[in-house]
């Protein structure tokens, strides 16, 4: 297929409002565009709304882009697609693995649930059971229920943290000894309360397990950790969260399982290893990011 022929494709395609995924810019900073139709990618070129189909095919040939066009994978807001279809396999084993053990999970789990809502209750009083909003893949709003371990307003910081923890709470998203924790009740609890225990073994993800993954589907078992919008635009570059945000989040991800909390966003150590797992995200590397999770939950590896 000829270039002008490709770009003429591309747009009668986006016109008739089939989706046209983000590739990243040429260097005069023009979109570059992936068409897609079912599995296959169709075309890429520039991006024909920003004007006239001449206008595209002159940026393509000025700045040498034919070479860019037929790279092999690109990231995009919505899916991570690559031409090759052990990636179409890839997706839909996790999809199968991912539904199959939630709801293997959550028929053994349902009954230690209702136990532990009910010792929350008791603890504090109030709905044990919260729904925390998050940004899940394509950029779209995810919200993740969670057990409380926090005390009831624990989102009113003013009303539980000094103006120093409140810094450090901004900065990562993570307290050493955070004070909302439900059984806090003097300095250095922030690891051994009530709260503490039920977070150190990840016991408050277990409602996800039910309704993220099992019932809505819009998380994984692994994939990068569900992230806060601002947190997302705080600590990543646009041509990150392009790529952190063209898969589902995970329950457990290659950050939470080798780091958990040890590494933090200063240093840009755990944007890293969250990307790394989008670009190599394989079944074989989720599996190991499964055993490893398990041990480093019972070891209590980095928790918060």
């Amino acid at each position: 297929m000829k270039l002008s022929k490709r770009l003429e494709t591309v747009a009668s395609m986006v016109t008739k409002g089939n989706r046209a995924a983000d590739v990243g810019c040429d260097h005069g900073f023009v979109p570059i565009f992936l068409v897609e139709s079912g599995i296959s990618p169709l075309a890429v070129a520039a991006d024909v709304r920003l004007g006239p189909l001449s206008r595209a095919k002159e940026h393509i040939k000025e700045h040498r882009l034919e070479e860019k066009i037929q790279e092999q994978t690109i990231y995009t807001h919505t899916n991570s697609i690559n031409f090759k279809k052990t990636d179409v396999l890839y997706l839909f084993v996790k999809r199968v693995f991912d539904f199959v053990s939630s709801l293997i999970v959550s028929i053994v789990i349902i009954v230690p649930v209702a136990a532990i809502a009910l010792v929350i209750f008791f603890k504090d009083p109030g709905n044990p059971f919260y729904l925390q909003e998050r940004v899940g893949k394509g950029g779209k709003t995810l919200k993740i229920l969670k057990f409380r371990s926090m005390k009831k307003n624990a989102d009113q910081l003013e009303k539980y943290l000094t103006p120093g923890q409140i810094e450090e709470y901004k900065r990562e998203y993570k307290l050493n000894d955070d004070p909302r924790l439900i059984g806090y009740k003097k300095s250095g609890d922030g690891s051994k309360c009530f709260g503490a225990r039920i977070r150190q073994m990840s016991i408050d993800e277990l409602p996800q397990i039910i309704y993220n993954i099992c019932i809505l589907g819009n998380m994984s078992v692994v994939g990068p950790r569900p992230i806060l919008r601002e947190e997302l635009a705080e600590n990543y570059t646009e041509y990150e969260e392009v790529k952190f945000l063209s898969v589902k989040p995970g329950l457990t991800g290659y950050w939470q399982a080798y780091a958990r909390n040890n590494v933090g966003y200063d240093n840009h150590e755990r944007q890293n290893m969250e990307l790394y797992y989008v670009e190599n995200k394989s079944i074989c590397m989720d599996l190991k990011i499964i055993f490893k999770t398990v041990g480093a939950v019972f070891k209590k590896e980095g928790a918060k």
